[in-house]
């Protein structure tokens, strides 16, 4: 199969720009939660809080490096304010931070004080069970905040207290587990399966988290775990779905999912690359150039027509489960043919939102 080169960052938030307002409920102020393709068009279904506000960081990002807005944002992020209080889960909050650290004198959180923070991290459900991915948002969002308002001061005190619980769940591997295990046998196995999402997230909270606050240990633990999860990468630049933290695996290779090759993988390597001086740029390129068509079907799967990014390359649901089960049981990788994956003609904002925050800035 000839190399294809990666889509240049223009192009890819050109695209991400002219797709997302297909994705926006004017009246509800708000994204869909995916859309998908109908009878040759490009259904929108359901709303989410979460991804409207990923959606925005992405688009603010995009702003700030001189990129057009697709349309008004503006009663978006205000009705995203209006909600704050609302919030009940600790990922949530981490990404409203995050939003108000691009608007911290307009957009600032109703209720920033300590008391209010540690209550989530004891009263929302995602905090309790330590899960890593929202316990990551939430870091990166008061990193963010405390980058902006240059007073981390006042966030210094739960940013510890929530790397602390973070780094309880990184393995001896690099890796990091889902969550924290729970007492149940069932729960031990669960939370040492992890996904990418898992990694990739904790990658660019502890890097902005040195940055912020200046816990040398949280560079050190994000280098860890790029180090380990680039060793795993895939010959084509695919970022697998699911790993066993504690053997530091892959157990389950499919999904690829789009926006782990062009926005998150990105946005948390080029994060640690400024704390560390090493931005892993050999890994970032095959990961954007599996979107352009270098990987297994060798299928662009980008799509000018509708403007947006398919969603993934997948096995049918029984053999994803088969692959999976054999991996954990036998450490035996089968090798998977290339006919049986299929494109999931699916796109969601957060992807799009992820790949401008990523993109904005990136010279490739």
């Amino acid at each position: 199969m000839p190399h294809k080169p990666p889509p240049s960052a223009a192009k890819l938030i050109e695209l991400a720009l002219g797709g997302l307002q297909q994705m926006y409920y004017p009246e509800q102020k708000i994204f869909c939660y995916r859309t998908e393709l109908h009878n040759g068009a490009l259904v929108k279904r359901g709303v989410s809080r979460t991804n409207t506000l990923i959606t925005l960081i992405g688009l603010q990002k995009a702003e700030r490096g001189g990129f057009p807005k697709p349309f008004d944002t503006d009663p978006a992020i205000k009705n995203a304010e209006t909600t704050y209080g609302r919030l009940d889960r600790i990922g949530d909050i981490g990404l409203h931070f995050w939003l108000a650290s691009f608007s911290p004198h307009i957009m600032a959180p109703v209720d920033s004080s300590e008391a209010y923070l540690i209550a989530g991290l004891s009263n929302c459900r995602d905090a309790r069970e330590r899960r890593t991915m929202e316990l990551s948002w939430f870091l990166a969002g008061l990193s963010e905040y405390a980058i902006a308002t240059e007073n981390s001061i006042k966030l210094s005190g739960i940013a510890k207290q929530t790397l602390t619980l973070l780094l309880a769940n990184q393995e001896a591997s690099g890796l990091f587990r889902h969550s924290f295990p729970g007492r149940s046998i069932s729960g031990f196995f669960r939370s040492r399966i992890a996904s990418f999402a898992d990694q990739v997230y904790p990658i660019y909270a502890l890097s902005r988290c040195q940055v912020a606050f200046g816990f040398a240990e949280s560079g050190i633990s994000a280098g860890r775990c790029a180090e380990k999860l680039c060793s795993l990468q895939g010959p084509l630049g695919q970022w697998w779905w699911h790993y066993d933290a504690i053997c530091g695996c892959v157990v389950r290779r499919y999904p690829v999912y789009s926006v782990h090759q062009d926005g998150m993988a990105p946005m948390a390597l080029l994060a640690l690359g400024q704390i560390a001086g090493k931005t892993h740029y050999k890994s970032i390129e095959s990961s954007l150039a599996w979107i352009a068509g270098n990987n297994e079907r060798s299928v662009d799967m980008r799509s000018e027509r509708y403007s947006v990014i398919w969603r993934n390359l997948h096995l049918p649901e029984f053999q994803m489960y088969v692959e999976e089960g054999i991996h954990f049981a036998t450490g035996y990788e089968r090798r998977v043919s290339a006919k049986n994956l299929r494109v999931l003609l699916e796109c969601r904002p957060y992807h799009l939102g992820w790949l401008l925050f990523a993109m904005t800035g990136y010279r490739s």
